[in-house]
C-alpha cells in the first residue's frame, strides 16, 4: 500500500510539473502576443507607408516614361511633317 501511494505521488508529480511548464509556455506566449499586439499598430502604418513610397515611386518612374515617350513621338512626327524631310 505504501509503494502505491508513493508511485501516485509521484505520478501525481510529475502531472503537476507537465502542467505547470504548460502553464509557463502559455504565459510567455501570451505575453508575447500581447507585445506583438501593442506593436501591431506601428508595425502596420510602417508597412503601409513603405507601400505607399514604393507605389508613388513607381508611378512617377511610369509617368516619367510615359512623358519622354510621347515627347519623342510627338519630335518625330514634327520632323515627318516638316517640308524638305521627305
Amino acid at each position: 500500500m505504501e509503494k502505491e501511494l508513493i508511485e501516485k505521488k509521484t505520478l501525481f508529480e510529475q502531472e503537476f510539473k507537465a502542467r505547470e511548464q504548460n502553464l509557463i509556455s502559455a504565459e510567455t506566449e501570451l505575453k508575447e502576443l500581447r507585445e506583438k499586439n501593442a506593436s501591431f499598430p506601428k508595425i502596420l502604418e510602417e508597412s503601409v507607408k513603405k507601400a505607399e513610397d514604393e507605389l508613388s515611386a513607381r508611378l512617377k518612374s511610369t509617368f516619367n516614361f510615359e512623358n519622354q515617350l510621347k515627347t519623342k513621338e510627338y519630335e518625330g512626327e514634327i520632323k515627318i511633317t516638316r517640308p524638305g524631310n521627305i
